[in-house]
């Protein structure tokens, strides 16, 4: 099968060809920036359904983007990423509403390797004009056939 990567913005439909999850469980409608094998900034519009938004849909949205960032890879697109742990995982006190969108910094923690990898992630919201971080971490990944 032909895969495509792009830099740019990625739709809906382009990442349902990457992830695996749909409704309820995809966390991810859009990414406003793509740098395949650098870093991706996906976004998330929260819903009254969504609301609360609680830790564990948090890390869930951090590891969709950074599955995103990993199946874009020419390396590992035909190898499913699995989330296997994480480190250094800080929550911020944060109100989330329904309205607002979320957004979630994916990058590379130094040089995937065949089978295992790193993403650092950083999850914010846009309040008041500010930028809010509500959580942050690294991820662990392991890419298997």
């Amino acid at each position: 099968m032909k895969r495509w990567f792009s830099n740019g913005n990625l739709t809906k439909q382009q990442i349902f060809r990457l992830l695996a999850q749909r409704e309820p469980f995809l966390f991810v409608d859009y990414a406003i920036e793509n740098r395949v094998g650098e870093s991706v900034v996906a976004a998330k519009q929260l819903r009254e359904d969504d609301v609360p938004f609680f830790r564990h849909k948090q890390l869930e949205f951090m590891g969709q983007a950074g599955c995103l960032l990993v199946k874009q890879c020419p390396e590992f697109s035909e190898k499913f990423p699995v989330f296997v742990g994480m480190e250094e995982v800080r929550w911020e006190v944060e109100i989330l509403d329904p309205g607002c969108t979320l957004y979630c910094r994916a990058n590379f923690k130094g040089e995937p390797r065949e089978r295992f990898g790193v993403v650092e992630t950083i999850a914010w919201k846009h309040s008041n004009g500010r930028r809010r971080v509500f959580c942050s971490g690294e991820l662990w990944f392991s890419f298997i056939q």
